[in-house]
């Protein structure tokens, strides 16, 4: 890894790609585009412990748990859109977000996960209607050899990133291969 400055490297725009296919209960080969997305976060958190001892000094910092969430505005609010969230609570997905950066580097975030949060939409006036999608990604159960490699996963990994100067092909593994290592 090679950290520094680079204009080149600085990004303005999302992905604007975010696909879905569903490992359980239903395996499905299928990639499902979920629309056009007007706003995406990922977060990414890791929460520690404080070992103090009882003259209150800080004797290390230790690692807690880990959770990672998916959260993005849909803009398309059709029928379509509502049913696949309100079928969506008991299934498990592998998720690839995809794009592009500023450098023309193509980059993925591949996991697996769970869509939460239920359906909120809000409808005003001069505004767009969009809905929430909310997804939890999960750690893997056990570890992966995929096809292409670049998709490998380790024992507990909740997502892989990929960059690459030309566009790697989607994983070939079957949902119901994935969902027998993810789950």
């Amino acid at each position: 890894m090679a950290l520094a400055k680079a204009r080149t490297k600085i990004n303005a725009k999302g992905y604007g790609y975010l696909l879905v296919r569903e490992i359980s209960p239903t395996p499905s080969n299928s990639w499902l585009d979920v629309g056009y997305i007007q706003v995406t976060d990922f977060e990414d958190t890791r929460e520690s412990v404080e070992a103090v001892d009882e003259r209150g000094w800080l004797v290390d910092n230790l690692e807690g748990g880990q959770r990672v969430k998916l959260t993005t505005q849909l803009m398309q609010s059709n029928i379509d859109v509502i049913a696949f969230l309100k079928a969506a609570g008991p299934k498990y997905y592998e998720i690839m977000y995809k794009g592009t950066t500023a450098d023309t580097q193509y980059q993925k975030m591949n996991g697996i996960g769970k869509v939460t949060g239920g359906l909120t939409m809000k409808f005003a006036a001069n505004s767009l209607r969009t809905i929430s999608l909310v997804i939890s990604m999960l750690p893997w159960r056990t570890a992966m050899a995929r096809t292409p490699t670049d998709y490998n996963v380790a024992l507990g990994d909740f997502y892989v990133w990929i960059e690459a100067g030309s566009d790697t092909a989607m994983p070939s593994d079957t949902a119901a291969d994935v969902a027998t290592a993810a789950l």
